[in-house]
């Protein structure tokens, strides 16, 4: 089979008929749905309103979904009636068919039970997708998840028109004088017994008359900082409610006035007790951890920071600018320095990550679309003049250019 060629899928869905079964005291209606393959056949029985949920969560994923037939007030008895619906959604069912990588969809793969029966209808193992329900037109502006936790956060937004008797102390509105914005801070837990909807227990812990940008948990002090649009942080306590349970409440211990403009990174050094937090300028706040007070401002280069990594553990940091160069940051001392430029690119770097235990920093250019892998060789520091605990430096080497061939990724998706 050729690159980007389609798999052709033969599958015949039939509802043969309905059974009428007591299921807790009283009388439910199973459709019976028949599934034919060239090399097997089974029979998968759901009630309309296992249907209904299908097309919920599939409304999720696409922007057109055939219409399920809809809900009656009263349960549905005589033998026209369920003959009528079960029309309905054999014609439900044969639309879904037609939608473009439905075999990829976990929801409909799970409804048909394909993943018991015939493993290899489902094209590829199916990437779990979730829905999660907020209040209508929230835009989600961060999440941070930490692997293995069983609460994690969720810092959402919205934009709303101002009361005409609306006012307050602080200056909530951006690009508009009618509009001002809210942010909510929500938790949630993992249910690893049902993984179609991941997000459990949903709780709204906070709320701001602002707008929300950042979220960061630090685990070593378990503390969570939420960053806002107008260059305040506020600062949480994270504690067990319970010892014997996994509930937690956040006690806001801390509320700092960085900048002027919106947070946009917020870092931690332990070994210090102090956060970094970054904003849409060039200069590097540093809040001691002790005080919840800003003790220093550094600038970063000369125009805005747009990606930015400090590793307290190898007393190293970078970032990225505007015109294409890789600012090498040492913060083994109480301010942080920008010791080496580096010019790698001859556009803005506007994509950058790293794997510090590989020694690698990969960035983007997206000027012409270069993708740029530089290799560190550690240990990596600045050389200290003038005392016995001078280390060696390490050195920085681009080793690969790579520019994506976009036909290429294209017919391969």
């Amino acid at each position: 089979m050729k690159t980007g060629e389609k798999k052709e899928i033969r599958l015949t869905i039939c509802i043969a008929g309905y059974s009428k079964e007591q299921l807790d005291g009283r009388q439910v209606v199973l459709y019976n749905i028949t599934l034919d393959s060239p090399m097997s056949t089974w029979t998968v029985s759901r009630r309309y309103n296992e249907f209904y949920e299908l097309h919920q969560a599939l409304v999720q994923n696409y922007k057109t979904v055939p219409k399920v037939p809809p809900k009656t007030f009263f349960s549905l008895t005589s033998d026209e009636e369920l003959r009528k619906r079960k029309r309905q959604l054999q014609e439900f069912l044969g639309l879904v068919l037609e939608l473009e990588n439905i075999f990829h969809n976990v929801y409909f793969i799970e409804f048909l039970n394909l993943s018991s029966h015939k493993r290899e209808l489902a094209l590829n193992q199916p990437v779990l997708q979730c829905r999660y329900d907020t209040i209508s037109s929230l835009t989600f502006t961060h999440l941070n998840v930490v692997h293995g936790r069983p609460c994690n956060y969720l810092l959402c937004s919205k934009g709303m028109k101002k009361a005409a008797n609306y006012s307050s102390k602080l200056d909530l509105v951006e690009n508009s004088n009618d509009i001002a914005h809210m942010a909510i801070l929500n938790g949630f837990k993992f249910d690893s017994e049902n993984p179609l909807n991941i997000f459990q227990d949903k709780k709204i812990l906070k709320s701001f008359d602002l707008k929300g940008y950042y979220l960061e948990y630090f685990a070593e002090a378990a503390i969570l900082v939420a960053g806002f649009s107008d260059g305040m942080i506020s600062v949480y306590k994270e504690e067990k409610n319970n010892k014997l349970d996994d509930e937690y409440q956040l006690e806001n211990i801390a509320k700092v006035k960085c900048m002027k403009s919106r947070v946009t990174k917020i870092m931690i050094n332990s070994k210090l007790g102090v956060l970094y937090v970054v904003g849409e300028k060039f200069r590097l706040r540093i809040v001691d951890m002790a005080t919840w007070t800003v003790i220093d401002k550094i600038a970063i280069g000369a125009g805005p920071i747009l990606q930015i990594f400090l590793d307290e553990h190898s007393d190293f940091g970078f970032s990225s600018t505007d015109d294409g160069k890789l600012l090498i940051i040492d913060i083994a001392g109480e301010r942080p320095v920008v010791h080496k430029t580096l010019q790698i690119a001859m556009g803005r770097l506007s994509c950058m990550d790293s794997d510090m235990d590989a020694g690698r920093i990969i960035v983007a250019d997206s000027g012409n679309g270069d993708i740029l892998v530089i290799d560190i060789d550690f240990p990596f520091s600045v050389v200290r003049s003038g005392n016995a605990g001078q280390r060696v430096q390490g050195c920085l080497e681009v080793r690969r250019v790579h520019q994506p061939d976009c036909d290429q990724v294209l017919e391969g998706a």
